[in-house]
């Protein structure tokens, strides 16, 4: 009985894996975090990661451990190799390799598992989302008007007083909504509902009540 995995028959030599085998069915975490490096440079990473999948195959298989392909199946996720290096990754209880926390990329990872972010991670998102405001900010300062109505909402997102040019922005927009709200009113129309019968024309002469 042949036990090899069909996918392997698309191998056009040795794959990664078989030079050390026994990394992939570890109980160490740093033979399996090797063992998931070695996968990433396997041309079989894919057909590998389907095929263990769904044997539910026990190790490393297609650069994740059982944990990550049970997860990512009941997910209905892709399989996605993540650009880091491996030696920045960590794994969990839960047999999961997981970005050391304190990082905005390890904040996404407690939220792609349904956890609540720890405070080093919510920090660093936080850190990141101020940075991104401010940049956005500096944007709307650049403007010939020196300010934007985004970019006095930007202030307000910060938490910080707002500068002249974003309020006189803000000023501006609120008169142009008035200006157009008095002209629709003043255009305002009374029209009858489709049901009720239509007036007669006012060219059409009235029945005199006398045969012709």
């Amino acid at each position: 009985m042949n036990l090899t995995p069909d996918f392997l028959d698309q191998a056009t030599g040795p794959v990664p894996c078989s030079q050390e085998p026994d990394l992939f069915f570890s109980l160490d975490d740093a033979d399996r975090i090797r063992a998931v490096k070695i996968c990433r440079g396997c041309p079989l990473l894919v057909a590998c990661h389907a095929h263990a999948t769904d044997a539910d195959e026990l190790g490393v298989w297609g650069g994740q451990t059982r944990a990550e392909r049970r997860g990512l199946r009941r997910r209905g996720g892709v399989l996605q190799v993540p650009a880091e290096p491996v030696e920045e990754l960590e794994l969990d209880d839960e047999d999961r390799l997981r970005r050391e926390c304190g990082s905005v990329k390890a904040y996404r990872a407690h939220r792609k598992f349904g956890e609540t972010p720890c405070r080093r991670c919510q920090a660093a998102w936080d850190a990141n989302v101020e940075t991104e405001r401010r940049a956005a900010l500096e944007r709307e300062h650049a403007l010939p008007a020196g300010g934007s109505v985004t970019g006095y909402h930007t202030h307000r997102r910060l938490n910080e007083p707002t500068c002249d040019p974003c309020r006189a922005a803000l000023r501006v927009q609120a008169a142009e909504r008035r200006a157009a709200d008095k002209r629709k009113q003043s255009g305002l129309t009374v029209v009858p509902p489709a049901d009720d019968p239509a007036p007669p024309p006012a060219s059409a002469a009235a029945p005199s009540g006398r045969a012709a």
